[in-house]
């Protein structure tokens, strides 16, 4: 929720650069996840970040090893493009499952 706030607080100062920078790192990592089964990728970024969400259920599909890789790769990806920028998911990101 960190880029949210960020927003929020963005919008309440004015600053326009500031807000589409927020808002481009939100749409980066959303549209970057909804191409992986939706639960269990946040479950997962949960789970790397130090909460314990558990498992999908059916008829919810789990995340291969591989595509949870894919997932950790790019979200290295978005922070090495824009920063951690005080992302609790960004800056606690394993470097490797």
């Amino acid at each position: 929720p960190e880029v949210f706030i960020q927003l929020q607080d963005a919008y309440k100062k004015g600053d326009l650069a500031e807000m589409q920078l927020c808002q481009k790192i939100a749409d980066e990592i959303i549209l970057f996840v909804l191409k992986y089964p939706y639960f269990d990728a946040i479950k997962r970024m949960l789970s790397w970040i130090g909460h314990d969400p558990g498992s999908v259920r059916e008829p919810f599909a789990s995340l291969t090893e591989k595509q949870q890789e894919e997932i950790l790769t790019g979200l290295h990806d978005i922070r090495r493009k824009y920063g951690s920028h005080g992302i609790e998911l960004l800056e606690k990101l394993p470097e490797h499952l």
